[in-house]
């Protein structure tokens, strides 16, 4: 039971670096879009940024916590 256990912990570890890298890429894309001033997607890409960088943080402080690095 103990190696069962040991395995869904890994495999939240892989999920939840795996959400933390997507979450800052999508708030990487919206940062560049807005420093390059699009004006079509400006609305669009500070909505995906309200959204990605928090989360994007939430997921990398429960990783870290995850690995024991805080």
């Amino acid at each position: 039971m103990d190696e069962v256990l040991h395995a869904l912990y890994n495999i939240l570890i892989l999920l939840t670096g795996f959400s933390a890298i997507i979450c800052a890429s999508l708030a990487a894309v919206a940062i560049t879009n807005i420093a390059a001033s699009s004006a079509i997607a400006y609305r669009d890409d500070k909505l995906l940024l309200a959204w990605a960088f928090p989360s994007g943080l939430f997921f990398s402080g429960l990783l870290m916590v995850l690995m024991g690095w805080t």
